[in-house]
C-alpha cells in the first residue's frame, strides 16, 4: 500500500493544495452533493476520470460532477512512474526512431498472444496522438523516451505525473466542472429497464442521490488491496506483495457486477520481477535486466529468458528455490540503464558518491560477489561466462534469449568490474483486467449487449492486455480511455 505520507515524501508540499479540493476558498462541497441532478457523474479522480470530465467539457457537455473519495486526487497515475506508451509520436522522431501504429498494434497483439480485444487496440492508438498533442499545447512533454517490459521498440514515453495531474486539476477548474474529493461512490441507481440513472454518494456521514442524465463513468481504479477479490480471482497472489494506491479496493468493480457487467481478464493479476527486497511503492523497482542484466537463482543458476515481459518473468522467479533469486550485471550495464531509465538512475544514484546502497553489493570481482551473496561460486561465476558466450554467438542456448527485451536490442556481457548483485523480488503494482467494454467504454453484459449509461475507463476495465502486460499501457490506457469516453459522452449530449 502506497500511504499518504509516502505519498508527501514525493509530492512537494506546494502541489499538495493543488491536490485537494476544494481549490476555491470557501467553496462548499456539500453543496455539490446536494444538486438531485447533473448531466454527467465521474467516480474518480485519477487521469482518466479528469481527462473524461475535461474532454466532455471541452465538447460542450455541462454540469458535470466528478468525485473522489480519497482526500487528494490523482490515485495510481500520480504515483506511477508516468511511462506513456505509445507510437509514432514526434519526440521518438526527434530521437531517430522509427516506429508506426502498424507496428505498435502488432507488438501488442503479439505480447499478449492475441488474447487482447483488438477494437480496444485501435481505438487506444486512433486516440493516443490527440491526447499526446493536448498535453504539448499546456507545454507538457516527455523527458525521455524508454524500452520497457514487452515492447520491441522503445516506446516507452516518461511524462511528469504530478505535472500533469496539476495540469488537469486547473484545467478543471477554468471549465467550471464540479469536484468534490472525500466522496465515496457506493451504489448505481438503476431504472427499471437496468439503464444506469445515476449514483449514491457517502460523504461526511451523509448520503446523496445524485440523477444523471448521460450516466456514470466508473473510474475508480484497480482492486488489488481487497484481499476478498484477490482470493476469489487470483487466489495465487494472496500472499504476494501487493503496491497500489490507498483506494484500490475494487468499490467501481463491485458496484458494476451488481448492475449485471461481464467481466475479462479478471484473473490476468500477477507480479512483476524487478523489485528491491522490502519494497515500499512502486518506485522500488529496477529494469536492469531490459539493460542486459542476467536474473540468477539461490543456486548462482539462470532460470528465465531476461527478455520476457517482466510479469512473466515474475511468475517463473516466484517458482525458484526459496523464491530468492538476483539480478547481476556490471558497470558498462548499469551505465547504460541509468543513462536511459530516470527511475534507476535514482534508485542507483549513491554509487555515483561511492557510496553502494544497502538493497545492492557491488564486487571487483564475479567470485566476490558470489560469497557476499553466499551464493554457490563455482556456478555463478561459470553462469556468467556461459551467458557471455551465448552473447559471442547472438543467441542464449538455455533460455533463448536473443535482445533485451524481446526483439529489441543487442545483447550485453557482463565483463567490466565493478560487478554488481541486486536481491530481487516480485510485486503486484495492481490489476490487468476488470469489467467489459467496447471501444466507446461502454461497460457490456455477458452477453455483449451495453448496460445503458454505464462506462468504465483506465484500471477498471478489461481487455486491453490480455493475458499480458506491455509497460507504460495501463498509465496509457487510463489517459486515452478517459479521452475517448468524454469524446463519446460529447456525441450522446449532441443527441439527446
Amino acid at each position: 500500500m502506497v500511504t499518504r505520507r509516502q505519498l508527501c515524501s514525493v509530492v512537494p508540499s506546494v502541489a499538495i493544495g493543488l491536490l485537494s479540493a476544494p481549490l476555491k476558498a470557501g467553496e462548499n462541497r456539500i453543496a455539490e452533493l446536494e444538486k438531485p441532478l447533473r448531466s454527467y457523474i465521474i467516480a474518480g479522480a485519477g487521469v482518466s476520470g479528469l481527462i473524461a470530465a475535461i474532454t466532455a467539457a471541452e465538447h460542450g457537455v455541462k454540469d458535470i460532477l466528478v468525485i473522489e473519495k480519497e482526500p487528494l486526487i490523482g490515485g495510481a497515475s500520480i504515483l506511477c512512474e508516468g511511462v506513456w506508451t505509445l507510437a509514432g509520436t514526434p519526440f521518438q522522431k526527434e530521437t531517430g526512431l522509427a516506429d508506426s501504429s502498424e507496428k505498435f498494434l502488432e507488438n501488442l497483439i503479439e505480447d499478449a498472444k492475441g488474447t487482447n480485444d483488438p477494437k480496444l487496440l485501435k481505438a487506444y492508438i486512433d486516440h493516443c496522438l490527440d491526447q499526446y498533442e493536448w498535453f504539448a499545447r499546456k507545454g507538457i512533454h516527455p523527458k525521455e523516451i524508454i524500452t520497457n517490459t514487452g515492447m520491441n521498440v522503445p516506446r516507452g514515453h516518461t511524462f511528469d505525473p504530478l505535472q500533469i495531474i496539476i495540469c488537469l486539476r486547473k484545467r478543471l477548474d477554468e471549465l467550471g466542472i464540479a469536484l468534490v474529493t472525500g466522496a465515496k461512490a457506493k451504489k448505481l441507481l438503476l431504472k427499471a429497464d437496468g439503464a444506469v440513472a445515476g449514483l449514491l454518494v457517502e460523504s461526511k456521514g451523509k448520503t446523496f442521490k445524485i440523477s444523471s442524465k448521460l450516466g456514470v463513468l466508473l473510474a475508480t481504479g484497480g482492486f488489488s488491496r481487497n484481499t476478498e477479490l484477490i482470493a476469489k480471482y487470483a487466489p495465487k497472489m494472496i500472499n504476494a506483495v501487493r503496491l497500489s494506491c490507498a483506494g484500490a479496493y475494487g468499490d467501481g468493480l463491485i458496484m458494476a457486477l451488481e448492475a449485471g457487467a461481464d467481466v475479462r481478464d479478471i484473473h490476468n493479476i500477477r507480479a512483476a520481477y524487478g523489485f528491491i527486497l522490502n519494497p515500499s511503492s512502486v518506485f522500488d523497482i529496477s529494469q536492469t535486466i531490459y539493460a542486459g542484466a542476467i536474473s540468477v537463482n539461490y543456486q548462482g543458476l539462470r532460470y528465465v529468458n531476461e527478455s520476457l515481459p517482466y510479469k512473466d518473468i515474475g511468475e517463473i522467479a516466484l517458482e525458484q528455490p526459496s523464491q530468492r533469486t538476483f539480478m547481476v550485471f556490471d558497470s558498462l550495464i548499469l551505465k547504460a540503464q541509468m543513462e536511459d531509465r530516470a527511475a534507476d538512475a535514482r534508485l542507483y544514484a549513491p554509487l555515483l558518491k561511492g557510496e553502494t546502497p544497502i538493497f545492492m553489493s557491488a564486487a571487483a570481482s564475479l567470485e566476490e560477489l558470489a560469497r557476499t551473496a553466499r551464493l554457490p561460486v563455482a556456478n555463478f561465476v561459470s553462469t556468467v561466462s556461459r551467458y557471455n558466450t551465448y552473447v559471442d554467438k547472438g543467441f542464449d542456448e538455455e533460455f533463448g534469449r536473443r535482445h533485451l527485451t524481446l526483439t529489441y536490442g543487442t545483447m550485453r556481457k557482463i565483463q567490466k568490474a565493478p560487478f554488481y548483485l541486486v536481491p530481487t523480488t516480485c510485486a503486484s503494482m495492481g490489476t490487468n483486467g476488470g469489467v467489459r467494454v467496447n471501444e466507446k467504454t461502454q461497460v457490456l453484459k455477458a452477453d455483449l449487449s451495453a448496460i445503458p449509461g454505464l462506462y468504465a475507463a483506465g484500471e477498471m476495465m478489461g481487455g486491453f492486455h490480455g493475458n499480458s502486460f506491455m509497460g507504460g499501457t495501463s498509465y496509457g490506457k487510463a489517459i486515452v480511455f478517459g479521452r475517448i469516453n468524454g469524446l463519446y459522452i460529447a456525441e450522446e449530449n449532441s443527441r439527446a
